[in-house]
């Protein structure tokens, strides 16, 4: 069977062992600039709706609701983070987004959150960013016993970081 350059056959999502720093020597805003259509190839072959263990700084909580839906929110909120290294001095390089069902599983964290803290996160790689948006990811939802975010105890002074209106999914 033979499938266009883009397409990404069904295949069951994978546990990725490739780190930030991997994804950013196919994937960063540098590479699509190099070459788009290879860094595009790279993402949807490797990378996308697969699944990372990552970790980042806390910048800011961009969209929260204020109460829980009885059928869920697949966009509940979405927190932004900067990755080291990162693709910018000023700016956050991860939109991550959380649904209802994984704010609940991991409010603790979630709600304790300040800007600088060290997160060890498990998520889905949703889209690859560019110049004009951030890399999305989402948040695997877990359950009670298994979070998927956890903060490391550590900190970043990231006081230089500012927040803009990015365009978050």
């Amino acid at each position: 069977m033979h499938h266009r350059f883009f397409d990404r056959p069904d295949i069951p999502m994978q546990n990725l062992t490739q780190t930030w720093s991997d994804y950013l020597n196919v994937c960063s805003g540098e590479r699509i600039i190099e070459n788009q259509v290879h860094a595009l190839h790279e993402f949807t072959q490797t990378y996308q709706n697969n699944i990372v263990d990552w970790d980042g700084y806390y910048i800011d909580t961009k969209y929260k609701h204020k109460n829980y839906s009885w059928i869920g929110s697949e966009y509940f909120m979405s927190i932004l983070i900067k990755m080291d290294p990162s693709e910018s001095e000023n700016f956050a390089d991860v939109v991550l987004s959380i649904s209802q069902e994984a704010y609940k599983n991991n409010k603790d964290v979630l709600d304790s959150l300040e800007k600088g803290d060290h997160l060890v996160f498990r998520a889905k790689m949703k889209t690859m960013g560019n110049e004009f948006k951030l890399h999305h990811l989402k948040l695997l939802e877990g359950d009670m016993n298994t979070k998927t975010i956890k903060d490391s105890g550590h900190t970043k002074d990231l006081s230089h970081i500012s927040i803009q209106d990015t365009r978050i999914p």
